[in-house]
């Protein structure tokens, strides 16, 4: 495992570092922002810091920090949902941790205990988590990353101290891009930053080339769903229906790029697209762009509470074709 400090987010990595120096570090942290950002990251560095051995936080040559970076270091617990689609963590590993950290550290003086997507955590999960935290034993840091607070027991928020994370600037991802992806041009890495949201994993699903050729169909949707007429609807929604959510849920997200640089006038997310997209405003006029955009958000949402993806789909088509036509 190859851990390196973030790029990006240094206020909020100033501030961890500034408590953990001074003996301040809460004992339970709540990592709140958008996917792909870096907060699981930024939780890894600070864990790896907290349970180093050396003088200077990480410094990756004492044991413990070798043993960090090799992904087998007995006080660090990672628990994270099963990598199937809304499964959820389960009271079975909260268990299990709750079993370790009743033993003493093996090698270093305290624990650190992360919860990726701790929104995922089951009703059963969290309550027997709460237990823990209400009542905390020893050095132990808990660290829940989360990308919405709004599912977590308000018990367990009020026992953490949050901390937001932005997305992260242009600037930050052209550096990530240009340390990845050294074969690139600028303009095309200028473009792919543009069009990850301030998502480092984002840019990096878009140096794909199966991602850019999704970009590609995505636009060729756009252009012609206004005036799809019922077959389109039922065929194209067949189509969409063949690819992973992952895939669709950015197919989606193009869509959205498409009609925030219409009703700007100008590219902000899609510059290398410029012309075209501008040409594209006969078909989408901004009133519409900003009401189908908001028709877009709204099926993202469905999708993402695991509705129907068919009728939503075609819900989705229907409503943006009965925008009334100029």
């Amino acid at each position: 495992m190859k851990i390196e400090r973030p790029l990006g987010h240094e206020r909020e990595m100033g501030a961890l570092f500034s408590m953990w120096q001074k003996g301040a570090l809460p004992h339970a942290l709540l990592f709140l922002g958008p996917n792909g950002i870096g907060k699981k990251g930024v939780a890894f560095y600070l864990a790896q810091a907290i349970l180093c051995q050396g003088e200077k936080v990480p410094c990756k040559t004492c044991k413990s920090c070798r043993l960090f970076l090799e992904a087998a270091h007995p006080d660090f617990i990672l628990i994270a949902a099963e990598k199937e689609k809304n499964s959820p963590i389960k009271i079975d590993q909260i268990r299990k941790m709750q079993a370790e950290i009743a033993l003493s550290p093996y090698l270093s003086r305290r624990r650190v205990i992360i919860i990726d997507e701790a929104e995922r955590l089951n009703e059963a999960a969290s309550n027997s988590l709460l237990k823990t935290l209400e009542e905390p034993a020893g050095e132990n840091y808990f660290i829940l990353v989360s990308k919405d607070e709004s599912t977590l027991l308000p018990t367990i928020i009020s026992r953490c101290t949050k901390m937001r994370f932005s997305p992260l600037s242009a600037e930050v991802l052209t550096k990530i891009l240009e340390k990845r992806q050294p074969g690139f041009s600028q303009e095309k890495i200028a473009a792919i930053a543009q069009l990850s949201f301030g998502s480092a994993s984002s840019a990096l699903e878009l140096c794909q080339e199966e991602a850019l050729l999704e970009r590609e169909m995505a636009f060729s949707l756009w252009q012609k769903m206004r005036f799809f007429s019922d077959g389109q609807i039922w065929e194209e929604t067949a189509k969409l229906l063949e690819l992973s959510p992952e895939k669709l849920a950015r197919v989606i997200l193009f869509w959205q790029l498409f009609w925030r640089d219409v009703v700007a006038e100008k590219c902000f997310y899609n510059s290398d697209w410029a012309e075209k997209l501008l040409q594209s405003r006969l078909e989408w006029p901004p009133i519409y762009a900003q009401e189908a955009f908001s028709l877009s958000l709204e099926l993202q949402k469905k999708l993402d509470s695991n509705a129907n993806i068919k009728l939503a789909l075609e819900s989705f088509f229907l409503q943006v074709r009965a925008l009334e036509h100029f």
